[in-house]
């Protein structure tokens, strides 16, 4: 186990009792505390040493009656019940001139925008996002429908998709699967 690991297990115990037994303070009388094995005593120190260093505690009572005498932080509180912190997010921003078939994304959000998905990939997605079988068949019914009109360079009416309108409503990742399907048939119209 790492120092900061062990010094967070000893933050939490040192809260756990505190809260427990409703103390303003965690302290280790000197009876006690020359009672413990000396490893074990070494090990208490340095924790104690780390998490003052951390801010995680400061000193409650200095007396030579009670050797460990500490009270947590705010910040030691925090660690303490895992709340964690908001961390500044570098943002990096890529300018890409033509980006078919990529994946297009930033790590400070885990955002990934998809350009360019197959009807199969997209089938896939409906399979495993929709569990209800009469759902599930109608969106596929819809973009079989949609495959085939665009195989075979038929027109797309007004209002094809309307069929599963309230499905593009609820899950933007289908709407942006169609569009993108869409578009790349259209790209081809026009360069044909």
């Amino acid at each position: 186990m790492s120092a900061y690991d062990e010094a967070v297990n000893l933050l939490k115990q040192m809260h756990s009792i505190i809260c427990k037994n409703n103390l303003r303070s965690y302290n280790i009388s000197r009876d006690t505390f020359m009672a413990l094995d000396n490893n074990v005593r070494t090990e208490l120190e340095r924790n104690i040493k780390f998490m003052r260093e951390e801010g995680w505690i400061v000193p409650f009572t200095i007396c030579s009656g009670l050797p460990v005498s500490y009270t947590l932080t705010s910040q030691g509180i925090k660690v303490a019940e895992d709340i964690v912190q908001n961390q500044v997010i570098q943002h990096t921003n890529y300018n890409i001139g033509v980006a078919n078939n990529s994946i297009v994304g930033d790590n400070a959000h885990d955002n990934i925008i998809n350009i360019g998905i197959s009807f199969d990939e997209l089938k896939s997605l409906i399979e495993q996002n929709f569990p209800d079988q009469f759902v599930r068949n109608e969106i596929l019914d819809v973009i079989k429908s949609l495959q085939d009109k665009m195989t075979s360079n038929q027109p797309l009416e007004k209002g094809f998709l309307s069929k599963i309108n309230d499905k593009f409503e609820s899950c933007s990742w289908l709407s942006s699967g169609v569009a993108s399907l869409v578009l790349q048939y259209l790209s081809t119209l026009a360069k044909g």
